[in-house]
């Protein structure tokens, strides 16, 4: 079961975000009547306790939302402080303004409460994201499957494989679709069956780079 805690005060919900190393990653989701837009962005600075300020984002998903981001705009933001037990934030709260023309940064209010819970410590999160499992640094795919559990040390991938990849593996699991630039090494773990008789493999993450690993708390976040 994951372990969550409720912050109500405000000394506890300051602590909390300030904790937050700045460029941490968030997820914005813009509730925008029946609609809502999910965008990535990174925490640029607190203003205790007034407002967070974001970075105002380039990509498509920005501009799909654009007409959506305006001053009093219900929001839920995620975020991730990486320090210690990777701590994921979630809160609700509203749109301030943005700021500069062209727009650079956002603001949303300061919340009232904050939910909390420890990423290392939970369980995997379940997801269903389409891969290759690869062959150690060569990048010749052995086999294409589905995550369908995730956490920051591994993962578990479904294929329709006759037989088990070996224990012990070298491989990397590359993502399919819109996360497709992410290829995290990993050593196979175990092997096992479902019911539909497909092969489960555990894999464990490796030597994840600063920006893999940015990357998948990414992902991670955007399924918590």
């Amino acid at each position: 079961m994951i372990q969550k805690a409720i912050h109500d005060n405000s000394g506890a919900i300051s602590e909390a975000l300030l904790a937050c190393p700045i460029n941490s990653p968030l997820e914005l989701e813009v509730l925008a009547g029946s609609h809502v837009y999910r965008l990535r962005t990174r925490l640029v600075g607190i203003d205790v306790p007034n407002v967070l300020l974001l970075r105002y984002g380039a990509d498509q998903s920005w501009q799909d939302a654009r007409h959506a981001i305006e001053a009093g705009q219900p929001v839920v933001l995620r975020m991730v402080n990486e320090i210690g037990q990777c701590q994921v934030l979630a809160f609700r709260s509203t749109l301030g303004v943005s700021t500069k023309v062209p727009r650079k940064w956002l603001t949303v209010r300061f919340p009232e409460t904050i939910e909390a819970a420890n990423m290392r410590e939970q369980k995997r999160i379940r997801v269903n994201f389409g891969c290759y499992i690869e062959f150690g640094d060569s990048g010749e795919k052995l086999a294409m499957g589905d995550i369908i559990d995730l956490s920051s040390k591994g993962c578990r991938i479904a294929t329709a494989l006759e037989q088990p990849i070996n224990d012990g593996s070298n491989i990397h699991v590359r993502f399919k679709g819109d996360h497709s630039h992410l290829s995290l090494p990993g050593i196979v773990r175990n092997s096992s069956h479902d019911a539909q008789g497909r092969i489960l493999q555990g894999i464990q993450f490796e030597s994840l780079s600063p920006e893999l690993r940015a990357g998948l708390t990414e992902v991670m976040l955007a399924n918590y």
